[in-house]
């Protein structure tokens, strides 16, 4: 009879495999997002469709916002814009989107930097645009739709020895020709991180929140 000796570290190497998926499974972030849409013309998405085109604005964000990790608001602005361009093209992948470099290349290039500026400003002071003013900017642009996204809120903070993090975009269609907001939507989406000290990927957040605000497009 021929007697096979166990090997004792078996056990114990499975029950680190085990543990490794276990702690990794911990450590991976976790994302939740829910987007809503605030007003919608019921005309717009064929209009959308047969222009062709919407041309991606800046983000912007509103005064007092900090963010703490590195690329600061700018890095966020930056995440933002290109994940609102990816979610916005998968809604219309027919529609030939400007992102937003090349959109204040063409404003500078016509010389309505200035007037630009202006019409940001008098928004943000009346919540009202320059109709005259915005029908100029379309013409420059040469796109009858802009897409313009705002931060509306980050927070950063830690709660029993997890890392969280929020992020509130909203997201607004101005019909240059109609001199007015033609769709509008918000994306907040929240995240956490177990056991980590480091805040989540702003990426991944303002990710998950274009895409939820987006599904609300079409």
């Amino acid at each position: 009879m021929i007697t096979l000796k166990r090997n004792p570290f078996v056990p114990f190497g499975i029950f680190a495999i085990i543990a490794t998926f276990y702690i990794v499974g911990c450590l991976a972030p976790t994302i939740r997002s829910v987007g809503s849409e605030s007003y919608r013309d019921v005309r717009i998405n064929p209009v959308i469709i047969a222009e062709g085109q919407v041309a991606i604005l800046p983000t912007t964000s509103v005064a007092g916002i900090a963010v703490d990790v590195a690329g600061g608001v700018e890095g966020l602005r930056r995440s933002v814009n290109d994940n609102i361009q990816s979610a916005f093209a998968l809604q219309f992948p027919e529609v030939y989107f400007l992102n937003a470099r090349e959109t204040l290349g063409k404003i500078s290039a016509t010389g309505m930097t200035e007037e630009y500026s202006d019409l940001l400003a008098t928004y943000e002071r009346t919540a009202i645009l320059n109709a005259d003013v915005l029908r100029r900017l379309g013409t420059s642009i040469e796109s009858r739709f802009l897409l313009h996204t705002k931060i509306t809120g980050y927070r950063n903070w830690r709660e029993s020895n997890n890392n969280h993090s929020s992020l509130a975009v909203l997201a607004q269609l101005w019909d240059t020709q109609e001199g007015d907001i033609v769709w509008e939507g918000n994306g907040d989406a929240r995240g956490m991180q177990a056991w980590m000290h480091t805040p989540l990927e702003l990426d991944d957040l303002a990710k998950e929140a274009c895409s939820a605000m987006m599904l609300k497009m079409r």
